[in-house]
């Protein structure tokens, strides 16, 4: 690897995590802080880090398949959380392995935030008192609420991630360790219930997703909201070219040393309802990180009339926008064929 391409990064989408933070491989959503990175004339994340003396050493490829490609398609009954991050194990090296890395690299920016608190202004019948992420990691989307005095709960399947959003968002927040398609808090219902990273995508099978998504709506106040992110791509053509994602800036963290990362999106296959998501990171003098790591993993997406098909089954909701995640502004375009990265933003029926 000679170093990150300096074209400029301008696609808006949900960044999906390398682990889901309930489920495997990928994480907790958003229509994701992006912006442009390098252009012409200017100097790649790559560059800017080796100058200050951050080398990207030797490239170490990890797992090439993630959750949705594990044995609990295979298993009729619930398992526990032991044979859950049994069958999820996390590639040696990953992103996810390092929260605090995580939560500074992929916190979201005051802009996008406002975008999404638009959303519930808009979309929100009554007061917003509660909020809920079925896949919160470190608490990245769910600080910006807390500090705002809403009630906040999040759930993830790693121990790890949940200690780290405990440390962040006190002892006032609740907060489960648990698997997305079972749900089990004992506050709610809640206001808005926000899964913006494409986390439904790890789920390995439809019945999965149905099953997320029923729990979500048990969980919801009447005429709640649930915004969620997907992927949504129709065709027949498996496409191979490589889509930057997202390119952060070298960031210090809290505790120590500094780090970038940068997602790609390498391969997408329509017919298989599969993507590959690449991600890289850099870092120097961060405790217990290596230098440079890669790795791989494949998110589940949709195609229209499938995820059509899945709120119909499901029942209980109504679809009042489907977001452009790639546009500015995020458009309400509706849910068209070969949409990609959307959000939508479902309602409970009263």
């Amino acid at each position: 690897m000679s170093g990150w391409s300096s074209a400029a990064v301008t696609r808006k989408r949900p960044l999906p995590n390398p682990i889901s933070t309930s489920t495997g491989p990928g994480g907790s959503n958003s229509p994701a802080r992006s912006s442009a990175r390098g252009g012409s004339g200017a100097s790649t994340t790559y560059e800017r880090m080796t100058s200050t003396g951050m080398s990207l050493g030797t490239r170490a490829l990890m797992s090439p398949r993630g959750a949705s490609q594990l044995h609990l398609r295979q298993r009729e009954h619930e398992p526990s959380l032991t044979v859950l991050r049994r069958c999820y194990s996390l590639p040696a090296m990953s992103l996810y392995r390092h929260p605090e890395v995580y939560a500074t690299l992929l916190s979201p920016e005051p802009d996008v935030f406002e975008h999404v608190l638009d959303w519930i202004d808009v979309y929100l019948d009554g007061p917003l008192e509660s909020v809920m992420d079925p896949c919160c990691g470190p608490g990245t989307w769910l600080l910006p609420f807390a500090v705002r005095d809403l009630h906040v709960a999040g759930n993830d399947l790693l121990p790890q991630m949940v200690a780290e959003c405990r440390r962040r968002l006190g002892e006032a927040a609740e907060l489960t360790e648990g698997d997305m398609r079972s749900l089990a808090f004992e506050t709610g219902p809640f206001d808005v219930v926000f899964n913006l990273h494409s986390s439904i995508g790890h789920l390995p099978d439809l019945s999965g997703a149905a099953a997320h998504l029923s729990s979500v709506r048990d969980h919801l106040r009447p005429d709640g909201l649930y915004f969620l992110g997907a992927c949504v791509y129709d065709g027949a053509l498996v496409e191979e070219d490589v889509h930057v994602l997202y390119e952060s800036e070298p960031m210090y963290i809290p505790s120590g040393g500094m780090a970038a990362v940068r997602y790609e999106s390498v391969r997408r296959d329509p017919v298989r309802s599969e993507e590959t998501i690449r991600v890289q990171l850099l870092s120097r003098d961060v405790v217990e990180c290596p230098e440079s790591f890669e790795e791989e993993y494949v998110l589940k997406t949709f195609q229209r009339d499938v995820l059509r098909g899945l709120l119909e089954e499901v029942g209980g909701f109504d679809l009042l926008a489907v977001h452009a995640m790639e546009e500015d502004g995020h458009p309400d375009r509706g849910l068209q064929s070969n949409c990609g990265d959307v959000t939508l933003v479902l309602r409970k029926r009263p």
